[in-house]
């Protein structure tokens, strides 16, 4: 993994945090800039990556898949399958699809 060099955008900070170095987009020195500083600073960009990896940590298709069915499960009409029982039990939807 390398670090990242990103538009100061909506959710780059958000979704990046520290990990990221951050460039006003419509400025073609200030990304010259950023990509240069880390070229420059190899400590900073090491330490930028591993601020990268223990982010990426906390993303996976399947915690992904869990949290939107959740939302989907909760927020729509009962679909007529009988309710999960017990702990940790999963509805038929998603079984099928986890």
């Amino acid at each position: 993994m390398d670090p990242i060099v990103a538009a100061n955008l909506n959710q780059h900070p958000r979704n990046s945090g520290q990990a990221a170095l951050y460039f006003d987009p419509a400025d073609p020195v200030d990304i010259a800039d950023k990509i240069y500083r880390l070229l420059d600073r190899p400590e900073e960009a090491q330490e930028r990556t591993a601020i990268g990896r223990s982010l990426s940590r906390e993303f996976s298709y399947y915690r992904t898949a869990e949290e939107t069915l959740k939302i989907l499960e909760d927020g729509l009409p009962h679909s007529g399958y009988p309710e999960p029982e017990g702990k940790g039990a999963r509805s038929p939807v998603a079984k099928r699809f986890c």
